[in-house]
């Protein structure tokens, strides 16, 4: 249909068109969408999407290319009664009995399929469903098993969570109420009686072109069996009144729903999750959104899929979470300063082919944006690979405690230095950054995304290790900016806004066609960025880097030495990543044309850090917003009380986290941090940020 993603094309899936034989013999069109083998080994998860009601697989092939996109395989088909069926002149034929022995049926033979291929348990399973898809998924965990239809035990066990998008639970503008008495009384005297249930296509997105398709498409017709509407009807009030009490405390669900849908209630939805017992339950709320949020206009509808996706893959976990896991050290008290435990050891992190995350460590100062760049990593947005922190002889016992706590693996390297010191560096510091190019010798993996420890994880991020980089491409970055917006005297005359690589670059172009390198390109188009780097190890690569820093003259005059480095030995080598995977803060206000709050993947602090600031300082400055974000990421850790000292022992009493030594985590708060207990306003300021979160402050250099 019309309504499709440009930014799924980044990985075509494999598409197998079948059909799917159910419970009663009766053949389903389904489509599958498999993750292209070259970029995914393994899918990250799979999904069976369950569509609504009077609609059919059909319209949702542009979600399946996105879901596979990222890594999850993807089966959709017509339910029974919709689309194009064997049993066309009974067209919604159908009830909610059946249809829920048509979903155990499925899930029981997806789950066989993804075994024999992958490995018993290897690949989790997720239910997603819309509208009246959406009121099945729940119900097939919540309807008690008395009634008609209920799945066996066993079968619900095979889903590892549910997506639950603007579920029909109750209508937003339902029939009169004599209708719920009448309806019963209807089937059972005449249980082939018509109704005309029409939904009206433009409730169903604000794209014209989703309500032109949806007039025009031959498989969709108001005119239903009652028995197909008594199901959703008059089941779904009761999901919400008393059935929700046998949904499964650990089975977690995702509740989507916009506020504007003139279709399903999205306060059923919202009444639903307030009442629902269970211990992961998530709702997002979409201000403005119609029925059909992965079909709303323009890139509404690719926030809206990438949040699922992104609570798809948060829930998917490795393929080995199955295995037992060691308990919490015996005889570990409960501490002031706690985490969660990562629980899985480096080793066993490693998913689908010996891959990293790699940052240097040679001192204590970046030590606190470590400590929060390694829980939004691998705690907040459960990257399924282990990051590795390499060390010199210089970083301290205290330091390494600390970093041990986090879960993270230590490799000890050497420093790495040219043979003449150059004086020409943008800031002092950078004597010692040289030394992170030793990434290059973590030959143990097979692919590392080399970091900065100044970073944010905002959104979860590993498809960087399933990245094909383009022919002749040997390492993938984004663009260093050159607008230098601090005037800082020391940085190149030529780095002004005219001759930065993000000034062409526009939202949504710049996120499936960043602006690439050839051999036309400014002197300032051809640098990078070293924040975040997407390398191969060789010992080679290790080689001829260490001869040009013993050998190269340009060594002397670089002014930000591995990145220049970097975008000399790789020159027309290095394919530009969109900036969302290393969002430099100034880019926020110096490029507000590309920049959109909710497709930031990963922060980078450059210039000042966060944790040298308090909220107050900052609160009046460019960098509210991102501080804020980093201020309130480090306010969750438990961390720090109103005196700046640790004050979590609650989380780690009660979950088994790593414990921090609190003496450590005291000492180190006190001799590299500026953090202060008043925080007001903050919260209320992030709020309204996050409200009009496609919008950024007006640039400073909007005339260009």
């Amino acid at each position: 249909m019309a309504a499709t993603i440009p930014i799924a094309d980044s990985v075509k899936p494999s598409v197998e068109e079948y059909r799917i034989t159910s419970y009663d013999g009766l053949t389903l069109p389904a489509r599958r969408f498999t993750p292209k083998v070259e970029a995914f080994s393994l899918p990250k998860a799979a999904v069976i999407l369950l569509h609504g009601f009077i609609e059919h697989h059909d319209r949702y092939q542009h979600v399946g290319n996105f879901l596979a996109s990222q890594g999850v395989q993807t089966l959709t088909f017509s339910q029974r009664g919709y689309g194009k069926q064997e049993i066309k002149k009974n067209y919604s034929n159908t009830s909610w009995p059946q249809l829920f022995q048509d979903i155990e049926s499925i899930v029981v033979q997806e789950r066989k399929a993804l075994d024999e291929k992958h490995g018993e348990g290897r690949v989790p399973l997720f239910l997603y469903g819309h509208s009246m898809g959406g009121g099945l998924a729940f119900g097939f965990f919540a309807r008690p098993e008395t009634e008609e239809g209920a799945p066996k035990a066993e079968t619900k066990k095979l889903i590892k969570g549910i997506v639950v998008s603007s579920p029909w639970l109750r209508l937003t503008h339902p029939p009169p109420s004599a209708f719920f008495w009448l309806a019963p009384r209807l089937l059972k005297a005449f249980p082939n009686v018509m109704w005309y249930a029409p939904v009206n296509p433009a409730e169903l997105s604000h794209d014209p072109a989703v309500v032109a398709e949806n007039k025009k498409d031959p498989l969709i017709s108001g005119v239903v069996y009652v028995r197909a509407i008594a199901g959703p009807l008059l089941g779904g009030p009761r999901l919400v009144s008393e059935w929700y009490k046998n949904y499964p405390k650990d089975l977690p669900v995702l509740f989507a729903h916009g506020e504007a849908d003139p279709v399903t209630s999205p306060k059923a939805s919202r009444e639903l999750y307030e009442k629902l017992d269970a211990s992961d339950k998530d709702y997002k709320s979409w201000p403005g959104f119609f029925h059909e949020g992965h079909n709303e206009k323009g890139d509404d509808k690719v926030h809206f899929l990438q949040y699922n996706v992104d609570w798809i893959l948060r829930h998917a976990g490795s393929p080995d979470d199955g295995a037992e896991k060691a308990g919490p050290t015996p005889g570990v008290a409960a501490a002031p300063v706690v985490m969660n435990s990562f629980e899985e050891d480096a080793d066993e992190k490693k998913a689908d082919g010996k891959a990293c995350w790699a940052t240097l460590m040679t001192g204590e100062k970046y030590l606190p944006g470590l400590v929060v760049f390694a829980t939004s990593l691998l705690q907040t947005h459960k990257s399924r690979y282990p990051l590795v922190v390499y060390v010199t002889g210089k970083l301290s016992e205290r330091a390494r405690r600390v970093v041990s706590a986090l879960g993270c693996k230590i490799v000890e390297v050497k420093d790495l230095r040219p043979t003449s010191t150059s004086t020409n560096l943008a800031y002092e510091r950078f004597g010692d950054v040289w030394t992170k190019l030793r990434a290059f010798e973590l030959t143990q993996y097979e692919r590392v995304v080399m970091v900065d420890s100044d970073m944010l994880v905002r959104r979860n991020m590993d498809e960087l290790m399933d990245l094909q980089l383009d022919d002749g491409k040997e390492i993938a970055s984004s663009f260093a900016c050159t607008c230098n917006p601090k005037k800082m005297p020391t940085y190149p005359a030529d780095w002004v806004p005219a001759n930065c690589g993000f000034t062409p670059q526009t939202h949504p172009s710049c996120l499936t066609s960043p602006l690439q390198v050839t051999a036309d390109s400014l002197p300032t188009h051809r640098l990078l960025n070293s924040g975040l780097v997407v390398l191969k190890p060789s010992l080679d690569t290790m080689k001829d880097i260490e001869h040009m820093l013993g050998t190269d003259p340009r060594v002397l005059a670089w002014s930000f030495p591995d990145q220049d480095l970097l975008a000399a030995l790789f020159e027309s080598k290095w394919q530009v990543l969109p900036w969302t995977y290393n969002a430099l803060k100034p880019l926020r206000y110096v490029h507000p044309r590309m920049w959109v709050d909710a497709e930031v993947r990963n922060v980078h602090y450059i210039l000042d850090k966060p944790w040298q600031s308090t909220w107050q300082e900052v609160r009046s400055t460019d960098d509210a917003t991102t501080h804020g974000w980093w201020l309130s990421a480090f306010r969750e850790l438990d961390m720090v009380d109103g005196a700046g000292a640790g004050a979590g022992a609650g989380r780690g009493a009660e979950g088994g986290g790593v414990v921090i030594d609190p003496q450590d985590w005291q000492d180190l708060v006190r001799d590299n941090m500026k953090i202060g207990g008043e925080h007001e306003g903050m919260d209320d300021f992030l709020q309204s940020q996050n409200g009009n979160a496609t919008n950024s402050p007006r640039s400073r250099f909007s005339n260009l």
